[in-house]
């Protein structure tokens, strides 16, 4: 039951763009603010570390960017290994430019070509005039990221490419994730191709959507022909989209799953999101951040309400000692609790648990994470702060009033203010960006370090992680029932021979 602090094998590239260099272009109000929520959704609720997210945002978002961010994060990163989850989000406009001769193999009706509208969309540079980032570009690209480092991609796109002008779609002109080219031709197409999609002639007419890439999972915020809008809230497929990821158990939803709980919870007749692909049929991310979490244990209900928990004496869990009761155990997954169990006794590997309130209905089987671990003796902490950080220590100071014995977030274990170092285990100071940790208890020996100097850390988090590692190093079970069973003996084995 320790903390889990396993980073999500997920590599994120999130463009968001709002404001476009060239003049002519229709400027947006939400990407950026959405790329920032994909982001945050990446870190807080998938445990991305950040340094698997690059996020650019307007100008830093030019096709030259994106596509060398694409090689070094993406492409060229060791630390992205094969079958690690890998996604790519774009918010900002969707345009189409006019097919150049000879684009799509075998076809001569002319035709258009989907583009991804970077920050320099429309706009000359070093080569020419800027046409985005064409859609048999992005597909080639794709197939180079796959070949290297597998088929776990996902393509997240929120705009539009074509969309038909009717009078209602002309009447949301402005919150619309589309423009059209105003200098951009075919030519500047061949110009800003991806060198490996030369080779690689245009056969298919779906541009992003195709039907089943190999390559890839592609969701895109409508179909051909219909608009991607953008509100207050932001993008309405971003906004659906995070809602959605927030409202359901990820660990056994499917890219299908999750489209039809968005279009089901979008208003009637507002825009559809799509979702194309070979695999689409996997779990999101190939489900690999949804890990088991070893802050949970099994509970089994009984007959009269009782509940065995599968932690005891052993483990730290004493009479009085609280659970929350939860329907799964992974992590990264939606999973709120919906009873609080109540330890009524407490065995060497087990306890016994009541529910404390009647009225919950508690499933055979479920999963339990504490939440009170009810230890007798508080961890006693003496609480300093800089001239720099009296605000900060003021905070902190509020949070913990002295002498009273408060149950941290999330670890459950209790603590007590003091104001003196000679009544407390351990001491904070903090300084503007830095905490120092002093322990004054005897348990540390002659050679251990009693201060620890930690950077810019947050001090509740390093007074919960403090209190989880003293609380665990102290306990000790009262029935010992292990003392008659076990002997340890100590031998000097010789270093060449290895023998006694």
């Amino acid at each position: 039951m320790t903390l889990s602090t396993v980073p999500s094998p997920i590599f994120a590239l999130v463009i968001g763009i709002d404001t476009y260099k060239s003049g002519g272009i229709w400027n947006l109000h939400s990407c950026v603010d959405d790329a920032q929520r994909i982001r945050r959704w990446l870190a807080h609720d998938l445990d991305v570390p950040k340094d698997h997210i690059r996020l650019l945002s307007d100008s830093q978002a030019t096709k030259e960017n994106i596509e060398n961010a694409f090689m070094e994060h993406l492409v060229n990163n060791p630390s992205v290994q094969p079958d690690d989850a890998i996604l790519i989000f774009f918010a900002g406009h969707g345009s189409h430019v006019t097919a150049p001769k000879d684009w799509y193999h075998g076809v001569r009706k002319p035709r258009s070509v989907e583009v991804l509208c970077t920050y320099d969309f429309d706009c000359k540079d070093a080569h020419g005039r800027v046409a985005g980032i064409s859609d048999r570009s992005m597909h080639a690209m794709l197939k180079e990221l796959a070949a290297v480092k597998g088929d776990n991609i996902t393509l997240v796109l929120d705009c539009c490419f074509s969309p038909s002008q009717t009078p209602e779609n002309i009447r949301e002109r402005s919150r619309t994730r589309w423009t059209p080219p105003i200098r951009a031709v075919g030519e500047d197409l061949y110009r800003g191709l991806w060198p490996g999609a030369r080779a690689l002639p245009q056969h298919s007419q779906f541009s992003f959507l195709e039907p089943s890439p190999t390559s890839h999972v592609i969701i895109a915020a409508c179909s051909p022909g219909h608009i991607a809008t953008e509100g207050k809230e932001g993008g309405r497929f971003t906004n659906g989209f995070l809602q959605a990821v927030h409202s359901l158990t990820l660990h056994h939803t499917t890219y299908p799953n999750l489209i039809d709980y968005m279009n089901r919870q979008a208003a009637e007749g507002g825009q559809a999101a799509v979702c194309l692909g070979k695999h689409k049929g996997r779990v999101i991310f190939n489900d690999l951040p949804f890990i088991i979490d070893p802050q949970y244990v099994s509970i089994a209900a009984g007959r009269g309400g009782d509940l065995r928990i599968e932690a005891g004496s052993i483990h730290g869990v004493v009479e009085g000692s609280e659970f929350h009761i939860h329907s799964h155990n992974y992590r990264c997954s939606r999973n709120p609790s919906f009873a609080t169990a109540l330890v009524v006794r407490s065995y060497s590997t087990w306890s016994l648990a009541r529910i404390k309130s009647q009225d919950s209905n508690v499933p055979r089987a479920c999963w339990g994470r504490i939440v009170r671990w009810n230890n007798p003796n508080p961890l006693t902490v003496k609480i300093k702060s800089s001239v720099a950080t009296l605000t900060k220590g003021w905070k902190l100071k509020k949070e913990l009033p002295l002498g009273v014995s408060k149950t941290l977030k999330p670890t459950g274990i209790s603590v007590r203010r003091v104001k003196t170092a000679e009544e407390a285990k351990v001491s904070v100071t903090m300084y503007r960006r830095s905490v120092v940790l002093e322990r004054h208890d005897s348990i540390v020996g002659v050679f251990g370090e009693r201060t620890l100097r930690i950077p810019n850390v947050n001090p509740m988090k390093l007074l919960n992680d403090a209190a989880h590692f003293s609380w665990h190093l102290r306990s000790t079970n009262p029935e010992k029932p292990l003392v008659s069973n076990t002997r340890v003996q100590v031998y000097s084995i010789h270093p060449d021979t290895l023998t006694k």
